[in-house]
């Protein structure tokens, strides 16, 4: 996990930093970080039940009887469809917890660029944010691994035309004040403020007009390796 070393650092330098993780696996890599690990919600793959969960909050806001993703789509596509809907829930989910008044609450999120919910609730509270990203970044989109180069832009606007997206980006732009679907791209959630990339530059690939068009205006800083495996 190369983002340790830095968040790391920062507790050298007296911040109480917060490492919000699904399960065990990286528990003792955070300890050993010197940073307070925060179970929060295991939603990878339970989609479905999360969205089952917060169904009527999500009919209340306007998310009804809408098909997430289409019969036989698999992982890591799967989780384009889910990013979007699940996140808004996630960010709710987020919020009750910091808005209380006896609970913890930060002043500055970093957030993988894979998921967007950590995002979300920053812009809600009105709190600085950066991305960082552990594969080789913009041009090489992980979870569309499998679909060609030149039908990715297709792909990504049929994804983002379906109606569980449509509302789904309606409650974020009314409720966190964020038009996802018109400034970033499913699970590839780069800031404006500022993308730390921990990869070498030479595994990257050209970035897709459609995709730059996206990023002019956004900050990275390439970080390379931290020297950190856990």
């Amino acid at each position: 996990n190369p983002v340790l070393p830095v968040l790391a650092k920062l507790v050298d330098f007296g911040c109480d930093v917060r490492y919000y993780l699904e399960g065990e696996a990286f528990l003792e890599p955070v300890k050993r970080a010197g940073l307070t690990a925060i179970h929060f919600e295991e939603y990878v793959g339970r989609w479905d039940q999360l969205l089952a969960e917060e169904a009527e909050w999500l009919e209340a806001n306007g998310f009804k009887d809408a098909e997430v993703a289409p019969p036989g789509v698999e992982m890591p596509l799967k989780m384009l469809y889910y990013c979007l809907p699940s996140s808004i829930c996630l960010a709710n989910r987020l919020l009750q917890k910091w808005q209380s008044s006896e609970e913890w609450c930060p002043d500055l999120i970093i957030y993988n660029v894979m998921v967007l919910h950590p995002f979300l609730a920053a812009q809600k509270l009105g709190v600085p944010s950066a991305s960082f990203s552990t594969y080789p970044g913009p041009g090489v989109p992980m979870h569309l691994a499998e679909i060609s180069a030149d039908a990715r832009e297709a792909y990504d606007v049929a994804l983002l035309a379906r109606e569980s997206q449509k509302q789904a980006n309606e409650i974020c732009k009314r409720l966190f004040g964020v038009d996802v679907a018109g400034t970033q791209l499913p699970c590839r959630h780069f800031n404006k403020m500022l993308n730390l990339v921990f990869s070498v530059p030479a595994l990257g690939a050209e970035v897709q007009p459609y995709q730059q068009a996206l990023l002019d205006d956004s900050s990275f800083l390439w970080v390379g390796s931290t020297g950190n495996s856990d």
